[in-house]
């Protein structure tokens, strides 16, 4: 769902409509993970959780809103392989013709969204990586939202978009919606923590990942993509980056990770 977009009339749509966190019955948790700039690790993170999520014992299926679909290809390559336990995913992405008016399709795609939720204990949503109105949207049915930040001015600038976007999101939301963001591609050499300590400072309107969480830019994460696994069900598991994710995990979640009792059985 991409295309130009007048603002005031969507920010008009998000306020008449107010469509955010209705008290569905039954219906698992909507996850974001994102912000409106690619290349920052959305993608790996939400892949990555989702194996974890569903080593825990738990139904998960993955939502794509990415014109680039690579958490629905990871998806896809993991069922190919038939790698236990699998993960649905729905490739999400919808085009915006110029004019057309973003509203039935925002509210359709909450609506599927809702209805995928009541399916799965988990839906983790991967966004495109831009301000639109798929983005909009879905910030205003999700339940939690993670934003991977790395240590660019590139990045900096894409938080200040987002912090915008927020603002329009939260006026139509009920609740105290404050997404959580985590340092996400850093160098493992160096120490960054400083400069994320001065954004969080300027950026008081986002919750932020305690100190210590964060995914460093390492290569474990990238092997086994193409094959459909994670960190958790590699081979050899790289413990440091099995750290860094359950690190994330426990902010995400809000709990410990662990395997369910099945997959720990199957596994002996």
């Amino acid at each position: 769902m991409t295309g130009a977009h007048d603002s005031s009339t969507l920010d008009e749509a998000l306020e008449t409509d107010n469509v955010a966190n209705a008290e569905c019955m039954n219906m698992g948790r909507l996850t974001i993970i994102g912000g409106t700039k690619g290349g920052s690790g959305k993608s790996t993170s939400t892949c990555q959780l989702a194996i974890m999520r569903a080593l825990a014992g738990k139904s998960v299926c993955l939502y794509d809103l990415d014109k680039q679909r690579s958490a629905h290809r990871f998806a896809q390559a993991r069922s190919g392989a038939g790698i236990e336990p699998s993960i649905r995913s729905i490739s999400g992405y919808l085009e915006l013709k110029p004019g057309e008016d973003p509203v039935p399709l925002g509210r359709a795609l909450i609506k599927d969204l809702r209805d995928t939720a009541a399916q799965y204990d988990d839906v983790l949503i991967d966004v495109g990586g831009e301000d639109n109105p798929a983005l909009r949207f879905a910030m205003l049915a999700a339940d939690v939202m993670a934003v991977p930040l790395s240590p660019s001015q590139f990045d900096v600038w894409a938080l200040s978009d987002l912090n915008k976007v927020l603002n329009d999101v939260a006026s139509s939301r009920p609740d105290d919606f404050r997404p959580v963001v985590f340092p996400c591609l850093v160098s493992p050499q160096t120490n960054e923590r400083a400069e994320f300590d001065a954004i969080r400072d300027a950026y008081k309107s986002f919750a932020w990942a305690p100190g210590g969480v964060m995914i460093s830019h390492r290569s474990a994460y990238r092997k086994g993509i193409g094959e459909g696994r994670g960190i958790f069900d590699a081979t050899r598991p790289d413990p440091k980056a099995k750290s860094e994710l359950l690190g994330l995990y426990r902010v995400v979640f809000k709990q410990d990770w662990m395997a369910s009792k099945t997959r720990e059985e199957d596994a002996a």
